[in-house]
Formats: C-alpha cells, sequence, structure tokens
C-alpha cells in the first residue's frame, strides 16, 4: 500500500489537471461544461433535500423510493457514462505502456481518480440524502453511509470495467455496425414504449396503485445487483441483520469481480498500442454512384462523402438516427389522434400537428453536416493537396447529403398526408421542408466551416471521447439547431399574412425553395472562402492527436 499511495495521489492530480484542461479548451467550452455541471449540481441537490423528507415517511414508502430510485441510478450510471456521456480515456491504460508499472498498481489510482469527477460528486451529494432520509437511528444511518460507499464505487468498477470490454468488442468493425445499430433501435423502440403507456391507462391515475406499484418494484430491485448496497439500511431498520449483512457481501464480491474484470483489461491494454488498424474488406463498385454525380471537384468530394456515410460507422450512426427520429415524434401524435373518447376539435389539432411532424428531419439536416468535415481527420489533407476549393468541397458534401435527405423527408410528408388526408396542407409542409433541409444544409456548411473538432479514428471505441474535442462541435451543433428555426420567419410570415387567401399555401411553397435556396447558397459561397482563407487551421484542428 505504500508503493500504491503515491501512485494513486499522482494519478488523481493527472486526471483533475487533464479535465481543467479539457474545460479551459475554448471559452465555449468553459461555459457549456460549467452550465452543464451546475445543472446536475443543482438537481443533485434538489433530490437530496427532497430526500430529508422522507425521514418522517412511512418505513415502506421509504424504503420503495429509496431502493427503486438507486436501483435504477446504479443501472443508469455506467450505461449513461458511456453512451451518453462518452468515455474519457484521458488515463487510457495504453499510455502507461512504455513505463515499468502493471495492472495491480495502476488499478487502485484510476479507480481514484473515477471518483473525482461529475458523476461522482452528484452521487455523494445523492448519497448524503439517504443518510439523511435514514438517520432515525444511529444504525440506520451508519447502513445508510455503507451503502452509499459500496454503491458509488460499484457505478465507478462498473463502469469502467463495462467500457474496458466493449473497448475491446468494439475493435471489430462488424461488432461496432451490430451493436450500434441494436442500440438505436432499442432507444426508438423504448421512447415509443413510453408514449404508448398513457393509451394504455384506463381511467383515472390510482396514486395508491403507483404507489404499490412502486413498492412492487422495490422488492425486486433489493434482490438484483443494482438494489443490493441500497437496501442494506432497509433491511436493518426492519431488524433483518443477516440479510443486510449478505447485501453488503454480495455487494463487495460483485466490486471485486468487476475490478478483476477491470484489472485484466488494463494489463492487455499496457502490451498493446493505442491505435489498432481496422480489419480489410472488399470493396464493391459503386457506378451508380458514379453517374449521379459529375466528373468535377465537387462531384468527386460528393462520391466520397456517399461512400463515406456508407462504411463510417460514425456517419452511419449519425445519420440512420436522424432518419429514423421523427418516427417518435409521429407514433406520439399518431396515438394522440387515435385515442379514444378525445374531442372533435383536439383530433383535428393532432390531425394538423401530424401533417408537420415529419419536418423534424428537415430540421435536423444542419446538424448532420456541421459535423462530417471533422470526421475526415488527417485524410483531409489529401483533398487539400488536389487543390479542391472550399466552395467545391461545400457543394459536394451538400450534394451527398441532400440526395439522402430529401427522398426520406418526401416520403414522410406523403405518407402522413396520406393517413391524416390534409392534402392542403401539403403545400405548406413542403415550402417549410425546403427551407429546412435546404436552409438548414447551408447554414451546416457554413457552421462547419467556423468551428471543427477532432474526433477518434473511425476504427476506435465510437463511444470514447478525448481531450479538448468537444468545444468546436457543440458551438457549430448549437448553431446547427438555432438558426434552421430563425431562417423560417420568412414563410411563416407569409402564411399568416395571407391565411384568408387560397392561393397561400402555393406561395408559401415558392417563398420556401427560394428562401432555402438562398440560405443553401450563401452558406456554400460563405463556408467555401472561409475554408480557402484557413484550409492549414481547419487540418490542425481535425487532426485527432489522442
Amino acid at each position: 500500500m505504500a508503493g500504491a499511495s503515491p501512485m494513486i495521489s499522482r494519478l488523481i492530480r493527472l486526471q483533475l489537471k487533464l479535465e481543467w484542461r479539457d474545460m479551459r479548451s475554448s471559452t465555449a467550452a468553459f461555459v457549456l461544461s460549467l452550465i452543464f455541471g451546475l445543472g446536475f449540481i443543482y438537481s443533485s441537490l434538489q433530490a437530496s433535500m427532497w430526500m430529508i423528507d422522507l425521514r418522517d415517511a412511512a418505513e415502506s414508502t421509504r424504503t420503495a423510493l429509496t431502493v427503486a430510485g438507486f436501483g435504477l441510478f446504479t443501472f443508469a450510471w455506467p450505461a449513461g457514462v458511456v453512451f451518453v456521456m462518452g468515455s474519457n480515456e484521458m488515463l487510457d491504460p495504453g499510455r502507461f505502456a512504455l513505463y515499468p508499472v502493471s495492472a495491480k498498481k495502476l488499478l487502485p489510482g484510476l479507480l481514484a481518480a473515477g471518483f473525482f469527477g461529475l458523476g461522482g460528486l452528484c452521487t455523494l451529494i445523492l448519497g448524503g440524502g439517504l443518510v439523511a432520509a435514514w438517520s432515525q437511528s444511529l444504525a440506520t444511518a451508519v447502513a445508510a453511509a455503507l451503502g452509499v460507499v459500496l454503491g458509488l464505487t460499484l457505478c465507478v468498477v462498473a463502469s469502467r470495467a463495462l467500457m474496458s470490454v466493449l473497448s475491446e468488442l468494439f475493435r471489430k468493425r462488424k461488432a461496432r455496425d451490430i451493436t450500434m445499430m441494436a442500440m438505436l433501435l432499442l432507444i426508438v423502440g423504448a421512447s415509443t414504449g413510453v408514449q404508448l403507456l398513457p393509451t394504455m391507462a384506463d381511467g383515472d391515475i390510482d396514486i395508491h396503485r403507483i404507489v404499490l406499484w412502486v413498492e412492487n418494484i422495490a422488492q425486486v430491485i433489493a434482490w438484483t445487483p443494482f438494489g443490493w448496497p441500497w437496501a442494506i439500511p432497509a433491511y436493518v431498520a426492519s431488524g433483518e441483520w443477516l440479510v443486510a449483512a449478505a447485501l453488503a457481501a454480495g455487494t463487495l464480491a460483485l466490486i471485486v469481480g468487476l475490478a478483476l474484470v477491470w484489472q485484466h483489461q488494463i494489463a492487455l491494454g499496457l502490451i498493446r498500442p493505442l491505435d489498432v488498424g481496422g480489419a480489410g474488406e472488399k470493396v464493391k463498385s459503386s457506378a451508380l454512384v458514379d453517374r449521379i454525380f459529375p466528373a468535377s471537384p465537387a462531384g468527386a468530394v460528393a462520391k466520397r462523402s456517399i461512400r463515406y456515410w456508407r462504411r463510417d460507422p460514425r456517419r452511419l450512426m449519425g445519420i440512420v438516427s436522424v432518419l429514423i427520429m421523427p418516427l417518435i415524434m409521429v407514433v406520439a401524435l399518431f396515438m394522440a389522434v387515435r385515442q379514444n373518447g378525445a374531442e372533435a376539435d383536439a383530433v383535428n389539432t393532432m390531425r394538423v400537428l401530424l401533417t408537420y411532424s415529419p419536418l423534424f428531419l428537415g430540421y435536423m439536416s444542419a446538424t448532420m453536416v456541421v459535423t462530417d468535415i471533422s470526421y475526415d481527420g488527417s485524410a483531409l489533407g489529401q483533398q487539400i493537396v488536389a487543390g479542391v476549393t472550399g466552395r467545391d468541397d461545400r457543394l459536394g458534401r451538400a450534394w451527398a447529403l441532400l440526395l439522402i435527405v430529401v427522398p426520406v423527408q418526401l416520403a414522410y410528408l406523403l405518407a402522413v398526408c396520406a393517413y391524416t388526408g390534409e392534402w392542403g396542407h401539403l403545400p405548406i409542409a413542403l415550402g417549410l421542408a425546403c427551407v429546412f433541409v435546404l436552409g438548414g444544409v447551408g447554414i451546416g456548411s457554413w457552421a462547419s466551416a467556423m468551428w471543427q473538432a477532432p474526433t477518434r479514428p473511425a476504427g476506435q471505441n465510437p463511444f470514447s471521447r478525448g481531450s479538448a474535442s468537444t468545444s468546436g462541435s457543440l458551438v457549430a451543433a448549437l448553431v446547427g439547431m438555432i438558426f434552421p428555426a430563425l431562417i423560417t420567419l420568412p414563410t411563416l410570415l407569409c402564411v399568416a399574412a395571407f391565411r384568408s387567401q387560397l392561393w397561400m399555401p402555393w406561395v408559401a411553397l415558392v417563398v420556401g425553395a427560394l428562401n432555402g435556396l438562398v440560405v443553401l447558397w450563401w452558406g456554400i459561397v460563405k463556408g467555401g472562402k472561409r475554408l480557402d482563407a484557413t484550409w492549414p487551421e481547419v487540418l490542425a484542428k481535425i487532426t485527432w492527436k489522442g
């Protein structure tokens, strides 16, 4: 242990320094990180204050809410770190491969460093609320404190073990593609299922049934690994000391088992290089793509982009998610229209909203463009050396994306109008679609030329992130989400001004098309000029440095 203490303190200091450097990479990164962190801390404090009020609640209610809540939190902690926040590999074991250090010595330091983050701080705040909720006696308060320590350790070790195992799995491209698509379908299916739940409820909501339902869930969670540490104070309060001791021992054994898995993966990381090349594959002919686009610099960029959208799992994941996300809104409004007992006016309103719901696809078009050039990485240097101008680059990428998005957007609108029968709204919807799709691509073309960020190569873990890699992409994404809504104002004003005229929908279509084309051309020209003036800087920003 004497030799491990300096290693632990050194890794903690290194983690904090790298996190601070990441936040200070730009003003935008610092502000966004500060807002994000303070929001989570405030939410944790609010939840902790609410748990203090549970001190005077019935023991069954306190047990049900704390065990169910913290059990679900423990389940979401590793999944959120890996799939939402991204695995920050600042302290990747492979970086220590050249140093005389073993996995056994690294493990305690990496574990301790894992506590020093936003997740660890929020969990400790919530844990304080749990201890306060069980502070009726010294025994239950100590048991709750023990549960917090074991629960937080379990969250950290489980997340690190999961990340290490998935990083190994995702070295194979087929496994990455299958897992990513399965996750995407799972998210969409879960979102759709949540929307269907209200339609399956019969009559008014019975609060007593909900409480009973939560208590039943808590009883199940208490006997799963996710609920073991958090159920310890409940069994101490009821006098079942042997059960509480068994849960504590089971949690400790689970932590040790996951730590051994993590240690094994650390040992593998110390004996292999950080970057592992992907497996080779047979490249098939794409004669159709070659015939669609002209033999010009912009056409060459478009052809390459089309192929990248299919072969690069990062691009494929993004575009597939955007293409199917409108289904969530469509299903929600569809169920609202079909809901029994709804008033006629409400149903008609929902049918109109359902007609316009596919426009969410066009609205997200800008976000697909803003990160495209960052995915090129150092390979963009070949295009720069070939003499491709910024305008040709912007035009080619816009062609490729429009070839994918426009047919899908049109199919969505026609299918929904065929169901609702609101064909009179189709011209207006098409006009707004032109603004969102054409204008959104134009805004994205300009924004991606202004802000870039390095992204990990396609052959590495797609859920990992590195330092100083988020500020530029976050700013560009925010621009791509705010500006498309603003450029629809001319079309919306046209609709509002001439809503009583029969020819208004067709005027809205023309205005929307012209509006979208103007913004598209502006984004291509302005973005192209920006790239021509800053190609070396852009290449330096998007080149992955590990």
